[in-house]
């Protein structure tokens, strides 16, 4: 179902709440009577109706009517059959709460109110927020199948720069989706649309409203493409305060103002903020060397928790004090920044908050400044001795800026985790929207060197040495980060075991320099049967055996969206030592392959004592469309079919088999 304020659920036992003999709504007349059993799918229930409604009451207030309908069609249905609401009960007050269940032949309907809920703290992992609740209908078990559950939600809201979001995409299939906001006092409307599929606004009820009405199509059955990145399929609204303009948001610099007023009084440096950064850039000298102390302590010494106190409707983006965070050693990711930012200032050195959304480059479109965000990151000013490759951007306002994302505990300074690549952010203070740099393939590189020896019954020594760097490294090391002698070794096994399910003797120790982002990784193995024989004295083996190949899976969803690629550098070396009484007969010739994005050439070279096989491919960063994803993945199948390419041997002694 759609995410966002309203949450879907299993089923929730009924608590015994006795509904009255009504009637159904009169505004859920025309959807009850409408047919969509052609939106039956597996779930077995579909969507009627989600509607929101969105009333300014006041400048800085709106009221907001959320209504639903759901017809189950199985009892394994019925677990869609309730919603929940999340709320800020600081900053929002409940008005009404209302359901209705409606039999399967539509004669019978049962209303409850407000003591058909229930309210509960909400809690996600190490987030705290003792104001953020749940308000959740407890009667689903009460719905049969061929019924409809039906509700009507009603809220009044803070809202001050906050934009009203609306989102059409669903879980369920949907029939009807809807989405209206009423301003203030007739005042005007600006509204942005997410996709061209979303048709314009019709007049809503009442001077200047506005109102959408869309039928989305069915969700996909089909699984997405690793890194799929759906359209978003949203609508957002607000209004232009024409009389109290510091009310409206016109413009990216605007929103970073205002935000920089709610961050700037946390950033403080205190006495204690002052001697914690003597002390961990004493005897450092150069400057990236005092900044990466300051880097590392707030990275690895502050633990992450996000415990919300605040009480108004900007509690979730007001970090705690910067000298709060360093005596308690923990916050979320803006607390961490805003303590970083402290120390750094401490030092002379300037820095900003950066807000981004981590995870979803298409969240924050450079046309709707907007509060897209769910991560914050750090900006510190340039200079000249930058090294060549380090995320930088560059603001009209702001400079030349280094990212860094101080809430990773892997990710070093001067390299930026692949979650908050792409997409806009916005520097507090600045003036526009910034593009995040995908991370360049050059600083992804993967060197991989072997000695593979070869006996005449085919069997092989091989002997690797790996050095990976950038975010290949990381994500390797964080994959075994904490992973004892044993562990590791079951993963090397499991990975050698996936190309060559006879390998043997499998040894192996990595090494970790986290400054550099750097992992080398040594290994070796034996494997029986590495060449197969074939003729009367024939041998022959495939380069790719000791290689996993990269494949991406055939895009088969219908749903429009972008799929997200990571960059890659591959360098592979790989030398076969022939044994006496074994000479080469064939190689493979040389591949090569480039297409925007992408490019591979493979090389095979004799030598006195055998042959040495190359590759080096590299992949840009980005978001395909399904035209470049397609010619991407057809690449990569003509590479992994030039890689199993045999070379072919032939023994000049014979071989005496063993029985």
């Amino acid at each position: 179902m759609k995410t966002g304020r309203i949450l879907w659920f299993g089923c929730i036992l009924c608590f015994g709440v006795m509904a009255k003999a009504a009637s159904a709504p009169d505004w859920f007349e025309p959807y009850l009577r409408e047919d969509v059993s052609a939106l039956r799918g597996p779930d077995g229930a579909v969507q009627l109706l989600d509607e929101e409604i969105v009333r300014y009451v006041a400048p800085t207030q709106i009221r907001k009517v959320i209504r639903g309908g759901v017809r189950v069609y199985s009892a394994e249905g019925r677990r869609w059959a309730t919603a929940a609401y999340s709320f800020n009960a600081d900053s929002e007050r409940i008005i009404d709460l209302r359901a209705w269940i409606i039999s399967a032949n539509g004669k019978k309907v049962q209303k409850c109110g407000r003591e058909g809920f229930s309210s509960v703290v909400a809690q996600y992992s190490a987030y705290f927020w003792n104001a953020e609740r749940f308000v959740t209908y407890t009667g689903a078990s009460e719905v049969e199948v061929g019924g409809v559950l039906v509700w009507e939600l009603e809220f009044e809201s803070q809202t001050g720069i906050l934009e009203n979001s609306y989102s059409f995409r669903n879980q369920l299939p949907l029939a009807n989706g809807l989405f209206e906001v009423i301003p203030w006092n007739g005042e005007q409307l600006v509204w942005f649309a997410t996709s061209k599929s979303i048709p314009a606004p019709e007049p809503g009820r009442a001077p200047n409203a506005l109102r959408w009405h869309y039928r989305p199509p069915p969700p996909s059955r089909e699984i997405p493409p690793p890194g799929f990145l759906p359209d978003a399929l949203m609508v957002s609204a607000r209004c232009v305060f024409k009389q109290q303009p510091e009310l409206s948001v016109p413009d990216w610099a605007t929103l970073a103002r205002r935000l920089d007023e709610v961050v700037a009084p946390r950033v403080a440096v205190t006495p204690e903020i002052s001697a914690c950064a003597t002390r961990l850039t004493a005897g450092k000298t150069g400057r990236w060397e005092r900044i990466r102390a300051l880097t590392e302590f707030v990275q690895h010494d502050i633990y992450y928790i996000s415990v919300t106190l605040d009480k108004d409707y900007l509690a979730g983006c007001r970090p705690h004090p910067a000298a709060e965070v360093l005596a308690s050693r923990n916050g979320d990711c803006k607390d961490k920044v805003t303590l970083l930012c402290a120390l750094l200032r401490s030092i002379g050195e300037e820095s900003r908050m950066v807000l981004a959304n981590s995870g979803n480059p298409r969240a924050i479109s450079p046309e709707w400044p907007a509060m897209g965000f769910n991560h914050a990151i750090i900006a510190l000013r340039a200079d000249e001795a930058v090294p060549v490759g380090w995320p930088v951007v560059t603001s009209a306002s702001m400079g030349r800026m280094v990212l860094f994302d101080p809430t990773d505990s892997v990710t070093p300074l001067g390299f930026l985790p692949t979650s908050d690549q792409g997409g806009y952010a916005l520097i507090l203070g600045g003036n526009e929207a910034v593009y995040l740099p995908f991370e360049d393939s050059a600083r992804t590189p993967v060197e991989r060197h072997m000695i593979a020896t070869l006996d005449p019954a085919g069997t092989v020594l091989v002997k690797v040495q790996e050095k990976l760097g950038g975010s290949v490294a990381v994500a390797e090391y964080q994959r075994h980060e904490h992973a004892n002698r044993e562990k590791f070794a079951h993963a090397l096994e499991a990975s050698v075991h996936r190309e060559l399910p006879l390998a043997r003797e499998i040894r192996g120790s990595s090494t970790w320099d986290g400054p550099a982002a750097n992992l080398g990784i040594d290994f070796s193995f034996t494997a029986e049967k590495f060449a197969r024989p074939f003729g009367p004295d024939g041998l022959m083996f495939s380069p790719a055996s000791l290689h996993v190949p990269v494949v991406l899976p055939e895009w088969t969803t219908t749903d429009e969206g972008l799929v997200r690629i990571s960059a890659a550098h591959e360098v592979w070396e790989a030398r076969f030592v022939f044994p006496e009484g074994v000479a080469l007969d064939e190689l493979p010739s040389e591949f090569t392959l480039e297409i925007p994005g992408y490019a591979c050439r493979l090389t095979y070279q004799k030598e006195a004592e055998g042959v040495v096989f190359r590759c080096n491919y590299q992949q840009s960063a980005g978001l395909l469309e399904k035209d470049k994803y397609e010619m991407l993945r057809q690449s990569m199948r003509k590479t992994n079919e030039a890689l199993r390419r045999p070379v072919l041997l032939r023994r000049t002694v014979a071989v005496k088999q063993s029985v």
